[in-house]
This record gives C-alpha cells, sequence and structure tokens, in this order.
C-alpha cells in the first residue's frame, strides 16, 4: 500500500506529502522521527484510512480512523492496572497533546502497527482498540 506522511509538528518536513510504497523508506521515516521531541504524525493510506501515531524517543501511540475524519477514532491501548495514570505529550502544531499511559507502547510495538497498516490498510490484531 502507498502511504502519505504529514508531520503535524514540523510543516517544513521534507517527508511531507511524499508517497511512500516501500517499507525500507517507511523504516527510514520512523527511525528519523524517533530522534526528535514526541510528535504527532499522520500516516494517510491510499485505502481512505490513515494512523495518527505518537512518536519519539521511547514511547508513542497509535490512532486508526478514516482518512476523511469520520468517527470512530480507535486507539491502540494496553489494560492499565494503574488507579492513577501519567500522560506522555506528543506535540502537533506547538500544542502539547495529552495521551494516558495505557495508550502507550514501546516504540518496538509502535512500528509493528504501522507495519501491518503499511501491508493490510488495517488495524493490527495483537492489540486492543479503543474509542476515543
Amino acid at each position: 500500500m502507498r502511504i502519505t506522511p504529514l508531520d503535524m509538528e514540523d510543516s517544513s518536513s521534507p517527508w511531507n506529502g511524499r508517497q511512500i510504497d516501500q517499507q525500507t523508506d517507511l523504516e527510514e521515516l520512523l527511525e528519523e522521527s524517533q530522534q526528535k521531541r514526541p510528535f504527532l504524525l499522520e500516516l494517510e493510506g491510499e485505502n481512505g484510512f490513515k494512523l495518527i501515531i505518537g512518536i519519539g524517543g521511547p514511547l508513542g501511540c497509535v490512532q486508526f480512523s478514516a482518512a476523511n475524519g469520520n468517527p470512530p477514532y480507535l486507539m491502540a491501548a494496553t489494560k492499565s492496572t494503574q488507579e492513577e495514570e501519567l500522560d506522555v505529550e506528543f506535540l502537533a502544531g506547538g500544542t502539547p497533546t495529552p495521551i494516558p499511559m495505557h495508550r502507550c507502547f514501546p516504540f518496538e510495538m509502535v512500528k509493528k502497527l504501522v507495519f501491518r497498516f503499511f501491508e493490510h490498510g488495517d488495524r493490527s490484531p495483537e492489540v486492543q482498540w479503543e474509542e476515543v
């Protein structure tokens, strides 16, 4: 599948609008992005769906939705055992967006979820998905 990235924090990113149809290019984008301050990155698929991923550092998050903006908006989640949990913040347009810790995963899992979307155009069954 072909996807089109949009860095929601940096409008001058050279990746914005670039058509990605090779997994090696997608992996390069993700690896480069991990080195930046945590931010949100949109990956729109040619199939009418998109992922918005929080990326940067050791943690990230993944939201799946229709590319036209219609609900439902589904976020990958873990089962939180903490009564009071912290949020992780990802930047979008200079504004920190708080994401609950139970919706954050190690970067390697985020990559797996992104690659599943890239290969199949759908959500991975490896995690549960919550409507937000």
